[in-house]
């Protein structure tokens, strides 16, 4: 928005001619949002392919170890203070419900 502004008080102290001070005001605030537009798309499109690649990591680690989410979920809830033998029944139930979810 401040460009667009400095943009005209700059075009219209270098001409009086109305049309020229709207077309540059014009081009301007279309320059300014392809710009942010693209800086999004490229902000979006960045993180996306973080997540992919740390899902194919994540799902590396699960084809080569099958207890591997059971233990990632309980390790969490044990730095949380669940007891050991809780940890890994709230793990045992989380993944039960995942799968059936899953199946229907």
């Amino acid at each position: 928005m401040l460009t667009v502004v400095g943009v005209l008080f700059s075009t219209a102290a270098a001409t009086s001619n109305n049309f020229l001070i709207l077309v540059a005001g014009f081009s301007d605030l279309l320059s300014c949002a392809f710009s942010m537009a693209a800086g999004e798309y490229a902000s979006v499109s960045a993180q996306r392919e973080i997540e992919r690649a740390v899902i194919k990591i994540e799902q590396r680690k699960i084809d080569r170890d099958k207890n591997y989410a059971r233990k990632t979920i309980a390790r969490n809830y044990i730095s949380w203070g669940v007891n050991r033998e809780t940890a890994y029944f709230i793990a045992d139930e989380l993944i039960q419900k995942h799968e059936s979810i899953h199946q229907q």
